[in-house]
């Protein structure tokens, strides 16, 4: 084969090196708000385990009410994977397949689910529609027919992030991301809760619906264990400031929560949820040697495995050395101690000891950039039901705590008694 190498001719432009990363570049665009293509359109995620995994009972009602909405709204109507992806996530983790090759495996379930819907809704029009079509011809369709069905899952496929091992990009996510894009008028997300609760309902009988909780309010406590929605999308959801409710297909007199900008009216509540997350582990490295440099060699290792720390801790130092103290989510508790064992022994630390399963209760509300005393009075909760805390976190919206795993539910239900107790049965 013929050398080329000195043959390829190199064309000298001024743009050769621009790129949108250049403020300046940018600047004219940079402070303008974007210019809604649809705002005409209704976005609609179906949850695949929580509405399409049930089956009749819980699809056709829905289908009906899709019907009743189809003459006043144009809709683009998108359904998650389910059960079915989490048996993928399965085989994909037993097999050591990178992130890149299991989202289009996941995705194509939440397709299925597309097409199931599709054809309940064909009578009306209502077709399905893979992404291309989506991203190009989405306009045209909804000229012919009042509604089209899509897969929620964004196209990312074999470019997903390779940040975790399953998919960071799933259903909700992609509802967003499809919503702010097309400059949709909303995005409605259809699961099988009525809202975004207080605290978890099996947990605490008490807890009640929340009218409205703001984007920031919203991200603490999915991020903290509470599972209406997926994180990234309520990150998506605060970044590009996509109005939000969520609501339940079972309950037609249900306003859901409306997920939104944050007023001054929501800083009256003090506390508006409680969260409970069960799935932490907490490793203690003890007898550190407290010099600069040696925090950066214990979590370097673990930040490249890609497994995230939680919560960090660190004693007053004694003769030099200390103890340092932190959690990780349980299903990364063992390739984080291979980790921090083999890095215990290089830097000469006493030794390592582990909890495999701890609690994390978390309460959380704008309101507490306003009001003081409320660590204290969460302490004070916990001591009386003799709960021990054994590690302590802060935000400027939330307090966490880790207590020992079979204290969990009672420190919930004590906290929600306390802050939410006397909360009307709407709490706005």
């Amino acid at each position: 084969m013929a050398d080329t190498t000195n043959k390829i001719k190199h064309v000298v432009s001024p743009l050769a090196r621009q790129t949108l990363l250049d403020s300046e570049l940018t600047r004219p665009v940079a402070d303008k708000r974007p210019i809604q293509l649809l705002p005409w359109l209704q976005v609609v995620k179906i949850g695949g385990r929580s509405i399409m995994d049930r089956g009749a009972d819980a699809i056709l009602p829905l289908v009906d009410e899709l019907r009743n909405l189809l003459p006043e709204h144009r809709l683009l109507i998108l359904t998650g994977a389910g059960i079915r992806a989490r048996h993928v996530y399965s085989v994909g983790l037993d097999l050591g397949l990178p992130v890149g090759s299991v989202a289009p495996l996941a995705a194509s379930e939440a397709g299925q689910n597309g097409h199931i819907l599709a054809l309940l809704l064909a009578p009306e029009g209502v077709s399905y529609v893979e992404h291309p079509t989506i991203a190009n011809q989405l306009a045209i369709h909804l000229t012919a027919t009042r509604a089209v069905v899509g897969s929620a899952f964004p196209p990312y496929h074999h470019h997903e992030f390779p940040t975790s091992r399953i998919p960071p990009h799933r259903a909700d996510t992609g509802a967003f991301l499809l919503a702010d894009a097309l400059g949709a008028a909303g995005l409605t997300i259809v699961e099988d809760v009525d809202g975004v609760y207080t605290a978890d309902p099996n947990i605490c009988p008490k807890a009640r619906r929340l009218g409205r909780i703001s984007y920031d309010e919203m991200l603490e406590m999915a991020g903290l264990g509470a599972k209406v929605l997926q994180l990234r999308s309520v990150e998506l959801a605060r970044r590009y400031r996509v109005p939000l409710v969520v609501r339940s297909s079972f309950r037609n007199d249900s306003e859901g929560t409306w997920v939104g900008e944050e007023d001054r009216t929501m800083e009256d509540v003090l506390v508006s949820g409680v969260t409970l997350d069960n799935n932490q582990s907490k490793i203690t490295i003890s007898g550190v040697e407290d010099r600069p440099g040696l925090a950066a060699r214990i979590f370097g290792p673990i930040a490249d495995a890609g497994i995230v720390v939680d919560m960090i801790i660190q004693n007053a130092s004694a003769d030099g050395h200390a103890d340092m103290t932190f959690t990780v989510a349980r299903g990364d508790l063992r390739r984080a101690l291979d980790l921090v064992r083999l890095m215990a022994n290089e830097i000469g630390a006493a030794g390592v000891r582990h909890e495999e399963q701890v609690a994390k209760v978390s309460i959380i509300g704008v309101g507490m950039r306003t009001h003081a005393g409320v660590a204290a009075r969460m302490f004070r909760v916990l001591a009386t039901e003799g709960i021990n805390i054994e590690m302590i976190a802060t935000s400027e919206i939330k307090i966490s705590v880790v207590v020992n795993t079979k204290y969990g539910e009672l420190a919930m239900r004590a906290l929600h008694d306390s802050f939410l107790g006397e909360a009307s049965a709407e709490v706005i």
